[in-house]
Parts: structure tokens; C-alpha cells; sequence
């Protein structure tokens, strides 16, 4: 999971509210790996993808209708809300999903921290002016080498698969187009509930006759046991109806920047419960990878290095 937005950056310091549903929202995407990383065990990625949003979809429909009447007769950008349920939804979470049938859900989480990374080099190609520098750069540089110490795909004894991180990559491409392509598409006219209602309902069009043509869900989930099924409603209901309402809640009290420091905390959250509920283990080198990560975050931010260094008026 990653954040879209579409509104200029905050650099204010998170007060107490704003560090709660900071911790909550890590919480929900960050658990959503395991949950992903439970259900891929008995059933199909595509079916995991498409009852993750298909699930989702009436409770997001409940929380737009009021939203939804109170824009009667005016456009919706039905176009924008299909190329960002593609890009924010289909390939990601199918990507995700997939992954995790090579990798651990801790890996995968990891490997998705490169999406702040990935959002900087793409804008350019959308026409946004994203500020350059020796420090943003090496920022971007050592969070790429920390997501790649910490999965190892070079390992193949203890490393993640590189068929797996590969596609964790290219979903955290798809998560960075789509942030990119958000700020563009006008997109942040609408509410923040028809948004993500729009996005979700446009997925779940896409996925669920993906998933009929390409598995066989229903055999899968007539075969699968309890903890799947508790699972896939998790990733659904907790990992991603339940997520989205607290994102845009913490995005408009605390801004886009200070964001970031989701896509750190997920891959902690993550790695301690598959280590947890799933015996997964947790590598030695991935604590220093993840500090890499951390580090490359705070130099990408900047604000650090800015009340260090404060201009002179």
C-alpha cells in the first residue's frame, strides 16, 4: 500500500492525533502483508486481489453515498478513476499478492518501501518539478540499497526470490505512476470517500473476471479452510475499507510529507507479525537494510537538514 496525493507538502511536526492514526494506518497496510501472505497459501494471487476489493467495495460505497448525492449533476472523471483503480489497485495488489507466494510477507513490505524512491524518479515524466540535489539523490540511492540488503535477492539460501522482488518492484512502479498521475488527472476535486469508492469499484471490475478466466476461485475457496477466509476478509475489510478513510483523514491533518514515515513503519509492522503469527524468519542484515531505508527517507524529506541549517534572512 502506498499513498496517492494530491496535495502540496506539510513539513509541520505531527502532534499527538496526528502520530495515532500515523501508527494505525502502518498498522492496517502493514498488517495487510500478513493477511495477503496467509491467503496466497490456499488460494490464488488474482483471487486474492479481487475479493480484497470486491470485499471492500460495498463498505467504501456506504461511506461515499453522502458524498455521492450531494454531487448530483456534476461530472465525475470516470477515465481518471479507471487508470488509477489500474494503477493504485489492479496490478499492485495482484503484483503484491503474487510476490508473496515467493517471499515473505516482511520481504514484501520491505520491497514496497521503495515507493516514495520510485514516485521522485517518475514524476519528470509527467510533467512535475520534483527538486533535485546531491542530497535527494543519495537519499533515493541508499533507500534503494537498504529494500535491497534487507531481501537479498542474490541469496538464494536465505534471500528473497528475485522473480518475487521483481514484482514487488513493479508494484511499487504502479503505486509511484499512480501518486504521479493523481496530481495531474484532477483527481483531487473529488472527496476523498467517491475517490477511493471509484478507484476500488473500477478495480474490482477489472480483477474479478481476471481471477474467474485465470484460476479457478471457486474450487480454491470451497477447498480453503477458516484462516483463509478470515484472511482474505482481514486484507479486505482492515487492509483496505478500513484504511483508506484513515489515510485521507491523517493526509489533510498532517500532509504528504510527513507520509513518508508510513512506508518506514509497515515493514516493521509486518516483519514482526509474520515473524509472529507465520514463524517467519527474520534475517540479520534486515535491521541495517531497513535503517538504510529510514535514512534515505529523512534525506529525501529534508527537514531535518533544514532547521540544522536554516537560511539566514
Amino acid at each position: 500500500m502506498s499513498p496517492v496525493s494530491t496535495t502540496p507538502s506539510v513539513s509541520s511536526a505531527l502532534d499527538a492525533k496526528a502520530w495515532v492514526l500515523l501508527l494505525t494506518l502502518a498498522t492496517l497496510w502493514g498488517g495487510s502483508f500478513l493477511f495477503v501472505g496467509i491467503a496466497v497459501r490456499e488460494v490464488g494471487p488474482l483471487t486474492v486481489a479481487a475479493l480484497r476489493v470486491s470485499l471492500a467495495l460495498p463498505v467504501l460505497g456506504l461511506l461515499a453515498l453522502p458524498a455521492l448525492r450531494r454531487m448530483r449533476g456534476r461530472d465525475v472523471p470516470i477515465r481518471a478513476l479507471i487508470v488509477m483503480g489500474l494503477l493504485n489497485n489492479v496490478l499492485p495488489f495482484a503484483l503484491t499478492a503474487w510476490a508473496q507466494t515467493r517471499m515473505t510477507s516482511g520481504m514484501a513490505a520491505t520491497v514496497n518501501a521503495t515507493t516514495p524512491f520510485l514516485t521522485i524518479l517518475v514524476a519528470p515524466l509527467f510533467g512535475l518539478v520534483e527538486t533535485r540535489g546531491a542530497r535527494r539523490v543519495a537519499g533515493i540511492l541508499c533507500g534503494i540499497a537498504g529494500v535491497a540488503i534487507a531481501v537479498r535477492p542474490w541469496d538464494g539460501a536465505a534471500g528473497a526470490d528475485p522473480a518475487g522482488v521483481g514484482a514487488g518492484v513493479l508494484a511499487a512502479l504502479s503505486y509511484a505512476i499512480a501518486a504521479a498521475y493523481a496530481r495531474r488527472s484532477g483527481l483531487g476535486d473529488l472527496t476523498p470517500a467517491i475517490a477511493a469508492f471509484g478507484m476500488v469499484a473500477a478495480a474490482a471490475l477489472v480483477l474479478a473476471p481476471a481471477a474467474l478466466v485465470v484460476e479457478t476461485p471457486l474450487a480454491d475457496l470451497a477447498a480453503s479452510g477458516h484462516g483463509t477466509w478470515a484472511a482474505i476478509c482481514g486484507v479486505a475489510l482492515i487492509g483496505t475499507a478500513a484504511a483508506y478513510p484513515v489515510y485521507f483523514r491523517l493526509l489533510a491533518l498532517a500532509g504528504p510529507a510527513n507520509l513518508l514515515l508510513v512506508t518506514l513503519l509497515m515493514p516493521m509492522i509486518a516483519i514482526l507479525a509474520g515473524a509472529v503469527v507465520l514463524g517467519e524468519a527474520v534475517a540479520m542484515l534486515m535491521p541495517l537494510g531497513l535503517s538504510l531505508v529510514a535514512f534515505g527517507l529523512v534525506m529525501v524529506d529534508g527537514r531535518v537538514f533544514k532547521r540544522r541549517h536554516p537560511r539566514h534572512r
